[in-house]
């Protein structure tokens, strides 16, 4: 994670590298979420987190995408019913990784 953190910070003013990253954002958010390991010591987490410090446009990208995984894994629907596709532990590790992105993206 270091070596890739040390090539983004080098090439942050290139916009080509985001626009990768941009492109398997939403397979990246995928595998964080459903990834069978604690959210804290994976990798990818802390790609993503890297990623968004140097880019506030994948940060955002990355908000949208978690904040639509939030409502998909909520355990009520909004009519206020039992969402069937409700689990705890998605619903969970979405909101700790919305809440890092909102950090780093505030305090960077």
């Amino acid at each position: 994670v270091q070596t890739i953190a040390e090539h983004l910070i080098a090439n942050s003013n290139e916009r080509t590298v985001f626009n990768g990253i941009e492109f398997y954002l939403p397979q990246l958010a995928h595998m964080i979420i459903h990834l069978d390991v604690d959210l804290s010591s994976t990798a990818l987490e802390q790609f993503s987190l890297v990623v968004c410090q140097q880019s506030l446009h994948v940060a955002l990208q990355l908000n949208w995408i978690l904040v639509a995984a939030l409502e998909d894994y909520q355990p009520e629907s909004p009519d206020g019913g039992l969402n069937p596709k409700s689990n705890p532990t998605y619903f969970s590790r979405c909101i700790k990784l919305l809440q890092n992105v909102e950090r780093i993206v505030a305090l960077g």
